[in-house]
């Protein structure tokens, strides 16, 4: 018997706050910075902030949480294991995981902790908690939470970047244990990294050190965005990928859906181009939902099973982290 990691359900949270993109344009152009191209080229329309003072990172993954358990039939007494991803989270101490576990009622989750890969963050956090439940016979069901709150980190007065193409948002997923005499769920995953630009994309770009220094100005508290390119995410993804399909012997046409980085639509127009696979295997969510940094991948995976799959389909579901790391993950249904 194989001991599978199934994804038995998926959730998100977005804040109730739609922006489009004459908003952030109107806001470029009375200081004479030109956002119009930016936004179209990276696929943007829509986008959901944080526009009031009750909501953050922490609330948001509450949220996404409590609609999974309210859709799902499992008591939250019955996690055994929660786990929360973010790169914004509110507090630093206690773990965000250890709140949502007192807040949730989670009174068997003992195995809590944060963690923390950047935009990538979601798709790592599935593969570790994966290979926490394959290995530990003791732990059967994880709540695996992520947020992003990429409205706070921006830096509003001269990056277009940060403030306009990040949104807010979280997601939820429950990962279960099932043994069958045929492998499924999570299958596989590979990693693609490259730290020579590990100073260009930095939150805050001052360090938290410098957080409460009067001295420090309000644009070095934000995020420091200094990538005056980006082509590399579509050629590295594909190399990702590709090493994750050669891993397990697969090739392209293997694969049944792509659930690659919602970061710029380029992105999937390069790896649909260098796979040569239809754009119809592609889930997309950037226009409608913005860009959620560790939370987008799963709202992709959402949407592709709401509309619908097939027992036997393979997904790859991959993602490209700050500094820079290209997470991916090979997913069986």
């Amino acid at each position: 018997m194989t001991r599978n990691v199934l994804i038995k359900e998926v959730a998100k949270y977005l804040p109730p706050t739609v922006v489009n993109n004459d908003y952030y344009i109107k806001h470029f152009d009375q200081r004479n910075i030109k956002s119009r191209g930016l936004y179209e080229a990276v696929g943007r329309d829509k986008r959901h902030i944080v526009k009031n003072n009750e909501e953050n990172t922490y609330t948001m993954g509450l949220e996404a949480a409590k609609t999974l358990l309210a859709q799902s039939d499992i008591s939250i007494e019955d996690i055994d294991m929660l786990v929360f991803v973010s790169d914004s989270p509110e507090f630093l101490a206690p773990t965000t995981a250890l709140t949502l576990r007192e807040n949730l009622g989670a009174i068997n989750a003992h195995m809590v902790f944060d963690m923390n890969q950047n935009c990538t963050g979601m798709v790592a956090g599935l593969d570790v908690v994966a290979q926490y439940l394959k290995t530990k016979k003791y732990l059967n069901k994880a709540l695996v939470v992520s947020s992003f709150y990429g409205s706070l980190m921006a830096e509003k007065d001269s990056d277009p970047v940060s403030h306009g193409c990040l949104s807010d948002g979280a997601s939820a997923v429950l990962l279960e244990v099932e043994e069958t005499d045929i492998e499924r769920g999570i299958i596989d995953s590979s990693y693609l990294t490259n730290s020579e630009t590990c100073n260009l994309m930095v939150f805050p770009a001052a360090g938290l050190s410098k957080l409460h220094e009067p001295s420090v100005p309000m644009k070095d508290k934000k995020m420091y965005y200094g990538y005056e390119e980006a082509d590399f995410l579509g050629h590295d993804t594909i190399t990702g990928l590709t090493k994750l399909l050669k891993q397990n012997d697969l090739s392209p046409d293997h694969i049944n859906h792509y659930l690659v980085s919602q970061f710029e639509s380029a992105i999937i127009d390069e790896v649909a181009e260098a796979f040569n696979q239809p754009k119809e295997k592609f889930v997309t969510t950037m226009a409608d939902l913005g860009y959620v940094g560790n939370s987008s991948p799963i709202f992709a995976f959402e949407k592709l099973v709401q509309n619908g799959v097939t027992d036997g389909d393979l997904a790859v579901v991959s993602s490209v982290g700050a500094g820079y790391i290209v997470s991916s993950i090979l997913y069986k249904f």
